[in-house]
């Protein structure tokens, strides 16, 4: 004689509708962008300058042949592919104000905001290398 399953009121979790998508969703690596929208993520923030030595040959313009200016900062190659490319408004902790993203690191900084600072080396230097926590504007915000 067969015995019967006793009814407890608990489905499976195989017949889970939402189960079945969440599975599938955190087991095929798929994952939200780190920094996109309201969403946040802590980097390491610096500082540069357009001084010889620091930059190429044209110090004033960055990456994507923009003028830097107040306000520009630089993301490094690895958070320029999660959504922080030429033209993004960020905001980072401690600033009332808000950068636009206008340069690249070098291809061997990882996980970086670099802030413009023109050519106040001591400004620069005292600002030092901090983590923090920053936001990516989109135009609706």
């Amino acid at each position: 004689m067969r015995r019967q399953r006793r009814a407890t009121g608990h489905r499976p979790l195989c017949q889970w509708p939402l189960f079945g998508v969440a599975l599938l969703v955190l087991g095929s690596g798929i994952s939200a962008p780190a920094v996109a929208g309201n969403h946040s993520t802590v980097v390491t923030v610096t500082a540069y300058n357009d001084v010889p030595g620091e930059t190429d040959a044209h110090p004033h313009i960055g990456a994507w042949n923009n003028h830097l200016g107040p306000d520009t900062v630089a993301a490094s190659p690895d958070l320029v592919a999660r959504g922080l490319d030429d033209g993004t408004t960020v905001a980072i902790e401690g600033y009332k104000r808000k950068f636009v993203v206008r340069d690249k690191t070098s291809d061997d900084v990882h996980d970086t905001i670099d802030i413009y600072m023109g050519k106040n080396v001591d400004k620069a230097r005292a600002f030092g290398e901090k983590r923090l926590r920053i936001w990516r504007h989109t135009p609706d915000d």
